[in-house]
């Protein structure tokens, strides 16, 4: 009776250990999706501050953008100051298929963007595009440390197919 005992408390230790880590990966993802919401919501309404908080102001960063490399923080905060200020108000950004992967303090994603303009007296305007974030959990917060972004190669995204 002893031992049945031992192995229910066994299990029931590690069943509770490993519900534990699914919720810290169920919080860092959450974490991790609400960044590229306030980054969407920063770009609708031309926010550079909602900017500087989700990216680490690191000198060594690395950021691709369709076929232009920035190199560290500072140029790329210049490049989302002086983007924002042109952006035009009909434009609407969305993020499909966003996959997180975790390990320990870092986390790289993948997903679509999907950008649709909407001028008033022109056709709608629509592009999507692959993009790839690095993020590293600095200060208990995620931060984009790196990211690729660019347009894609074939007629229609994967979510229309």
């Amino acid at each position: 009776m002893k031992m049945r005992s031992e192995y229910l408390l066994s299990f029931c230790i590690l069943f509770i250990s490993i519900s534990l880590f699914a919720l810290v990966d169920d919080k860092d993802e959450n974490e991790i999706a609400q960044l590229f919401q306030k980054r969407i919501d920063a770009i609708h309404n031309r926010d550079v501050s909602l900017i500087e908080q989700i990216y680490a102001h690191d000198p060594n960063a690395l950021y691709f953008r369709e076929q232009k490399i920035y190199k560290g923080w500072n140029t790329y905060h210049e490049y989302w100051k002086a983007g924002l200020k042109e952006l035009t108000p009909h434009i609407k950004l969305s993020f499909k298929n966003l996959k997180i992967h975790l390990s320990n303090k870092s986390a790289w994603c993948t997903m679509t963007y999907h950008i649709e303009i909407k001028e008033e007296e022109a056709k709608p305007s629509k592009t999507w595009g692959y993009m790839t974030v690095i993020l590293e959990k600095r200060d208990s917060r995620w931060q984009i440390i790196h990211e690729n972004i660019g347009p894609a190669m074939e007629e229609t995204s994967p979510e229309s197919k």
